[in-house]
């Protein structure tokens, strides 16, 4: 009788510590779900403000971590998280480039390569799809598109062009002529474009640009200087009552044709 209890007991004893390992094991499971949650989006996130930053997408996540303000997101990289960048792809009316970062369970067998050639809104993979590409129902994944920003980038940029556009249009009501002069007090010759840093005796670029500058008495602060890509702004001189104040941008258009973005001013 006794051996039967204490069977009865070492049986129950077994039950409940099953049970518990198996609430422990759900625990951590769910644990590390979040976590694996949480370092997607700091990736994501990351990834966002490079591009904001940079105006291009990281090479690879070991050159995100590699760039001075983002050494910090390594710790959010594990054997879960993969990153693929594609080719410049073509929709037609942009070129652009896709990023993705997605984790899965590497245990289930599916490669990188595998993964990011499955579409399960597209066609095609992610290095050649031009629609849209989403990941695997059973991962979590980010994808950024360059496109995505491409109106927004071309509306501030033309707003910028229009501000500066405005000094001279000052510089002229007082004048009556636009600037036609360079650096060296040089007349500059008609047609003739040359960027503004040069014509404010600026030798550097946008990066370590702390300005202002004068440009024949007109203040210029770095953003007039040097565009939202860090591109010299350039000042194309066609005689003392028309100049072009031109930005030439690293969006490029179907045909590979980079997209001019300019004011002209003629009085």
């Amino acid at each position: 009788m006794l051996a039967v209890a204490f069977s009865a007991i070492v049986l129950w004893l077994a039950t409940v510590f099953n049970a518990v390992r198996e609430e422990h094991q759900q625990l951590a499971e769910v644990y590390q779900a979040k976590q694996r949650l949480h370092d997607i989006r700091r990736v994501a996130e990351a990834i966002e403000r490079y591009y904001q930053e940079n105006h291009a997408l990281p090479a690879n996540l070991s050159a995100l971590a590699a760039t001075p303000s983002f050494a910090g997101i390594s710790a959010h990289f594990n054997s879960w998280l993969t990153y693929g960048i594609s080719p410049q792809l073509n929709d037609g009316t942009w070129r652009f480039q896709r990023a993705v970062v997605f984790m899965q369970d590497p245990s289930r067998g599916v490669t990188a390569a595998a993964y990011l050639a499955q579409n399960t809104c597209g066609a095609q993979g992610y290095d050649s799809e031009t629609t849209s590409w989403c990941g695997s129902k059973n991962s979590m994944w980010y994808v950024k598109e360059t496109r995505q920003a491409l109106p927004e980038q071309i509306m501030n940029q033309r707003m910028r062009l229009n501000r500066l556009s405005q000094k001279f249009a000052d510089y002229f009501n007082v004048n009556r002529s636009y600037p036609n002069k360079d650096a060296a007090n040089v007349l500059l010759a008609n047609g003739s474009i040359t960027s503004l840093a040069v014509l404010a005796g600026y030798a550097g670029g946008a990066k370590n640009c702390s300005g202002p500058y004068h440009f024949q008495g007109i203040a210029l602060d770095c953003s007039d200087m040097f565009d939202l890509w860090g591109g010299a702004i350039g000042y194309q001189f066609e005689s003392n009552k028309h100049i072009i104040l031109v930005s030439e941008s690293p969006i490029f258009n179907a045909q590979g044709v980079p997209l001019m973005i300019a004011v002209d001013r003629t009085a």
